[in-house]
């Protein structure tokens, strides 16, 4: 019962801060042969359950705290592999996506033993193997700016769909305020400052709230974080559009303190102002140094994060240092009028 279990915790605060400690499981962490325990990791896996010829369907949601992770374990599968991921989150409290996702769960878990255990010819694998929800229609509930109350399904037989294109953004800071989004560099190098508020916040209750299973996840107004961090806008949109992908913000920075945390969040605003969290990612400076994946990443950065590469790391405080932050995927459609923002905040207290 959720709301029996979100009322323990609340009676129960070191619960909570204890499951909030749990950290967000990395694909690899040390081979299995030399650290026991982990042998739950990608790398350590894949080999073996791809030479077992086992039809695998992974299932997720985008609104889950291991979105990038399903996309990686499909990425990496063989050929007998199918994925959905839907626009629900991980615990399944929010309705009624996660009602229709639980629901849309039980039959394709029923199509796929029924095929693969059974051996009924029931045709799944003649179907596209990616099927993936395009969030529509903003929700504006007071308490949870959350954009995923409609969506369209879609298919596809590689990711990034085929019909797909790279799409990048500039950052400008060019003038006070608001700064640009837009696909046209400016001429000269601009830079913006700004000082850190280290109780700034996107809620208790986020992705990863939700994904430990505590209760529904429920964003605050994103204006309100926004407006003590460096905010980038687009233009209006002057026609409707699909943003489906991984997104990847590069940038450099510098500051006052030899090292320090980044979260990066990606937002959409309609005509009235109203701000909707879509995504989001962080990278503490330290981390930056990237290495080769042992596997497939589709493409997105592979922080080293070895005790030798953040010794060697350059300080925040002695030169700018050159950072790439990859944020977890999206699938939003934006109405005209409304506008992608970026936001590059120095803290979210209550999910660092």
């Amino acid at each position: 019962d959720p709301e029996r279990r979100t009322a323990a915790m609340e009676k129960n605060p070191e619960i909570s801060q204890m499951l909030s400690m749990l950290p967000m499981p990395r694909e690899i962490i040390t081979p299995v042969e030399e650290s026991p325990g982990t042998d739950v990791n990608l790398s350590s896996l894949v080999e073996g359950i791809n030479a077992s010829g086992i039809p695998v369907y992974h299932w997720g949601g985008f609104r889950d705290g291991y979105t990038q992770s399903t996309f990686r374990w499909y990425a990496n599968g063989s050929d007998s592999t199918k994925m959905t991921v839907g626009p629900w989150t991980h615990a399944g409290h929010q309705d009624p996506r996660d009602k229709e996702g639980a629901r849309l769960l039980a039959i394709e878990t029923r199509r796929w033993f029924d095929r693969w255990l059974k051996d009924m010819p029931n045709g799944v694998e003649d179907e596209a193997p990616i099927h993936y929800a395009v969030a529509t229609n903003p929700d504006h509930n007071e308490t949870a700016q959350a954009r995923f109350d409609g969506f369209d399904f879609h298919q596809a037989e590689q990711w990034p769909p085929a019909a797909s294109a790279d799409m990048t953004f500039y950052l400008s800071c060019k003038n006070d305020g608001v700064g640009k989004l837009s696909h046209t560099p400016e001429k000269e190098a601009s830079e913006r400052s700004f000082k850190v508020d280290y109780s700034r916040t996107t809620g208790s209750k986020s992705r990863y709230y939700d994904t430990a299973g505590q209760g529904p996840m429920a964003y605050p107004d994103m204006n309100t974080h926004a407006n003590g961090a460096l905010i980038f806008e687009t233009e209006p949109f002057t026609e409707e559009m699909d943003i489906v992908g991984f997104p990847l913000l590069d940038f450099s920075a510098t500051s006052t303190a030899p090292d320090g945390n980044f979260h990066v969040f990606i937002q959409e605003v309609d005509a009235d102002g109203t701000a909707h969290f879509l995504s989001n990612g962080a990278i503490r400076a330290s981390h930056g140094e990237t290495a080769d994946a042992p596997f497939n990443t589709l493409n997105m950065p592979w922080s080293a994060s070895s005790r030798e590469a953040i010794e060697r790391a350059a300080k925040l405080n002695e030169s700018p240092i050159s950072l790439s932050v990859a944020m977890q995927p999206i699938a939003n459609h934006f109405e005209k009028e409304h506008r992608l923002r970026i936001v590059i905040a120095g803290a979210d207290a209550d999910n660092s």
